[in-house]
């Protein structure tokens, strides 16, 4: 297990939950990012942080959480966790 691993949405870009995952837009390059994660990852949008982890991930899916995780960060859509670790710890059980 990876941990969780938390990481805060860059000012400039927004996010949904979609079917698929989570649909990210650039407000400063008009990019959409889709992002089929299913329910690997997390978003809150009250303290604008991205979990990266659930409990009982196979290998696989670990994997594929530290993938898209990177691809994140290096197209400027989060950066390293500057999160209200309180707000996100109060809601993590209703990100499940």
């Amino acid at each position: 297990m990876i941990g969780v691993v938390y990481y805060s949405l860059s000012p400039e870009a927004r996010v949904r939950r979609e079917g698929f995952g989570l649909l990210f837009y650039n407000s400063s390059t008009t990019n959409l990012t889709f992002v089929k994660s299913g329910n690997l990852l997390d978003f809150n949008e009250e303290s604008r942080c991205i979990c990266g982890a659930k409990v009982n991930l196979n290998a696989e899916e670990e994997e594929k959480i530290k993938r898209i995780l990177q691809v994140l960060l290096k197209k400027g859509l989060i950066v390293d966790a500057d999160c209200d670790l309180e707000i996100t710890t109060a809601k993590r059980v209703a990100w499940r």
